[in-house]
C-alpha cells in the first residue's frame, strides 16, 4: 500500500532528481490532494519503463484502500467504483476481486457478484472468491426457494456443496428436494447431512430433525415403509433415543389414519415394551401421551372390526382401550356404538346415559341411537314412533348422515298430501308406479340418501362417530326405492322442486304442466334437456307430444325425467 509518499518525494526533490512518479505521488500527498489529478499523473508515470509497474501498483493500492474505506462506510456503489478501477490496473488482484464481488452483494446483484467471483477463481484462483461463491450460491438459492423455484435453488446449493461440504448447505438441499417431492433425493441428503451435524450445533440439529420428520412422512405418503424406517434410524450426535419417540409415535399414527391400526399398534407396542424392560427411559408426559396413542389406535381398530361385522374383535379392542382410558369419554361413547352395533338399542342408550352430556360427541351419539329406532320402528311401520325419534335425532345433531338415511327411510313410507281424485289419477296414469298403487314421497327419500352419500364421503372413514352399518343400510334403502322410482334424483337445496326433462326423441318435444294453482309450458329440442322450476311442488297434469301423464313433484329434489 502507499505510505509516507510526501517524505519520498521530498527527499526525491531535495536530491534534484524529482520523476514522474514523484509527482504523481506528490499530487495524491497521502490522500490530501485530489484523486483525478492523482490518477492522472500515475497513469503518466506507467508510461515510464523504470517506474512503470511501481506506478500501476501504486495507483492500484490507492483505488483498493478507497474502495475498502467505502465499503467500511457502507458506501457500495462508490466502493464497486474503486474496486473496479484496481482490478483494471491489475486483473491478478485477489483483494479487487474479492472487493468487487462483495460490493456487488451488498448492491444485491447476486448474479453479477457471483460472476465476478467465478472469475476471480477460475482466473487466479482468488482463496476469497472460492469461499464467496459459496456464500452467493447459497443466497441465490435461498432467493429461489423463496419464489417456488425449487430445482433452481438446489442446483445452486448442490454447486456451493462442491466448495463448502457443509452441513447448512446439505439441509438446504434436502429442503429444495423435499419442495419437490423427490423422496429419494431427499432421504440421500438425509443420510450426507447425518455425520456433519455435531453434538453443540443446536440450530443444525434441530433443522435436521424437522426435515428428517418430514421426508419420513413423505415416505409414508409415498407407501415407501423401508425407506421410511431406515430415516427413523439415523440419528445425529447427541441425539438421545427417548427425543426419538415423539416422531416414531407420529408415524404409527400415520398408519392409523391411512387405516392400517395393526401397523401403527404394533409400533406403538414395540416402544411399550422398550419402556418396560427399561431400554427407553420415558418421561411421565411421553409415557401419557403414549397411553392416548395406543387407546386411539384400538378405537380406531375397533371401528374398523365392527364395519365389517367382527363385533367380538371389536368389543375386544374397546376393551382394551379403556383400560389404557379408563372412564374416557371418546371411549365410552365408542362403546355405546358397538353396543347399537349389535342391535341391542336399549342397552346402548343406558350405557350412554352414564357419559356426561358435556362429552365431545355426546350429541352425535344420542342423535345416530335416535335414527337407528327411527329405522326400526319404521320397518315395523310404527310412523308417529319413527317421527319422535327423528324429531330427537333432529334436535341432537341434524346433519348426520345416519338422522337423513332414517328420514329418507321415513319418507319412503309416507303418503304425499294429495286429494283422492290425485290419487286415482296417479293409479291410472302415473310415470311411477308406486308399491300398492299407494304414492309415497320417493323422489324426497332419494333426495335425502344422495346428501348422506355425499356426507359420508365428506367425512370419511375416520370420523369418529358413525353408526355401524351405516353405509350398507344406505345402500339396500336406495336400491328399494330405485326399484320402483326410475328417474334419477338429486339433493336440491331448496323447498322447491327442479324437473329435468330430457328429450330422447328425434323430434321437438313441447311440455305442458297443469297444477292445482298453476300451469307452466317448455319446449326441448331433440337430445336436449330444458328445467323447470316449481315454487310449489305437489301433483301436476302433463302433456307432451300425443301423450299425456300424472306426476308428483317434491320439495328438496332435482328429477331429470327422460322423455
Amino acid at each position: 500500500m502507499v505510505a509516507g509518499v510526501a517524505l519520498i518525494t521530498a527527499l526525491g526533490g531535495a536530491a534534484g532528481c524529482s520523476t514522474s512518479l514523484d509527482e504523481a505521488r506528490l499530487a495524491w500527498a497521502d490522500g490530501e490532494g485530489k484523486l483525478d489529478n492523482a490518477d492522472t499523473k500515475y497513469r503518466e508515470a506507467m508510461n515510464d519503463p523504470d517506474l512503470g509497474d511501481l506506478a500501476r501498483e501504486e495507483l492500484r493500492d490507492i483505488y483498493l484502500e478507497l474502495g475498502d474505506a467505502a465499503d467500511e462506510e457502507g458506501k457500495a456503489i462508490r466502493a464497486e467504483e474503486y474496486y473496479r478501477k484496481a482490478l483494471e490496473l491489475d486483473p491478478q488482484s485477489e483483494e479487487a476481486y474479492a472487493g468487487l464481488a462483495a460490493a456487488l452483494q451488498d448492491l444485491m446483484r447476486y448474479d453479477e457478484a457471483l460472476a465476478v467471483a467465478t472469475e476471480g477463481w477460475e482466473t487466479i484462483k482468488c482463496r476469497n472468491c472460492h469461499r464467496q461463491m459459496a456464500v452467493l450460491l447459497i443466497q441465490r438459492g435461498d432467493a429461489h426457494m423463496q419464489q417456488s423455484r425449487w430445482a433452481e435453488a438446489e442446483a445452486d446449493y448442490a454447486n456451493a456443496l462442491e466448495i463448502l461440504p457443509d452441513a447448512a448447505i446439505w439441509l438446504a438441499v434436502v429442503r429444495a428436494r423435499y419442495a419437490q417431492k423427490d423422496l429419494e433425493g431427499s432421504a440421500k441428503a438425509l443420510k450426507e447431512t447425518t455425520d456433519l451435524v455435531v453434538q453443540n450445533d443446536l440450530e443444525n440439529r434441530r433443522q435436521y430433525l424437522e426435515l428428517r420428520r418430514a421426508v419420513v412422512l413423505l415416505a409414508l405418503e409415498q407407501g415407501n415403509v423401508p425407506l421410511a424406517d431406515e430415516l427413523l434410524d439415523l440419528t445425529p450426535v447427541g441425539v438421545p433415543p427417548e427425543e426419538q419417540i415423539g416422531l416414531a409415535m407420529e408415524v404409527a399414527m400415520e398408519f392409523n389414519e391411512q387405516g392400517e391400526p395393526d401397523q401403527a399398534l404394533a409400533r406403538l407396542m414395540a416402544i411399550v415394551d422398550a419402556a418396560a424392560a427399561g431400554k427407553l427411559p420415558l418421561t411421565p408426559e411421553q409415557l401419557d401421551l403414549l397411553r392416548d396413542r395406543v387407546a386411539t389406535i384400538y378405537a380406531t381398530r375397533a371401528k374398523m372390526r365392527l364395519a365389517d361385522g367382527d363385533t367380538a374383535g371389536a368389543d375386544a379392542d374397546i376393551k382394551e382401550a379403556l383400560g389404557m382410558r379408563p372412564g374416557e369419554a371418546s371411549l365410552l361413547l365408542q362403546e355405546v356404538l358397538l353396543i347399537a352395533g349389535k342391535g341391542e338399542l336399549d342397552a346402548a342408550r343406558e350405557k350412554l346415559g352414564a357419559v356426561p352430556n358435556s362429552a365431545k360427541g355426546y350429541n352425535e351419539v344420542t342423535a345416530i341411537l335416535a335414527a337407528l329406532q327411527a329405522l326400526e320402528y319404521v320397518e315395523s311401520g310404527k310412523l308417529e314412533a319413527a317421527k319422535t325419534e327423528l324429531d330427537l335425532a333432529k334436535r341432537s345433531a341434524k346433519e348426520l348422515p345416519e338422522v337423513h338415511i332414517a328420514t329418507a327411510a321415513y319418507l319412503a313410507k309416507t303418503e304425499p298430501s294429495l286429494y283422492k281424485k290425485e290419487a286415482a289419477a296417479l293409479r291410472r296414469s302415473g310415470l311411477v308406479s308406486y308399491p300398492g298403487g299407494t304414492p309415497v314421497r320417493a323422489a324426497e327419500a332419494l333426495s335425502e340418501l344422495e346428501w348422506s352419500r355425499q356426507q359420508l364421503e365428506g367425512l370419511g372413514s375416520g370420523y369418529a362417530y358413525r353408526a355401524p352399518g351405516i353405509e350398507a343400510q344406505l345402500d339396500a334403502l336406495q336400491t328399494k326405492i330405485k326399484a320402483f322410482y326410475p328417474f334419477a334424483v338429486k339433493f336440491f337445496g331448496e323447498p322447491k322442486s327442479t324437473l329435468v326433462f330430457a328429450n330422447q326423441g328425434g323430434s321437438e318435444l313441447t311440455i305442458e304442466l297443469a297444477g292445482r294453482s298453476w300451469k307452466k309450458k317448455t319446449t326441448v329440442a331433440p337430445g336436449d334437456k330444458s328445467t323447470v322450476t316449481l315454487d310449489n311442488p305437489g301433483f301436476f297434469e302433463m302433456t307432451y307430444g300425443d301423450e299425456s301423464a300424472t306426476f308428483v313433484a317434491e320439495p328438496y329434489t332435482e328429477v331429470t325425467i327422460t322423455l
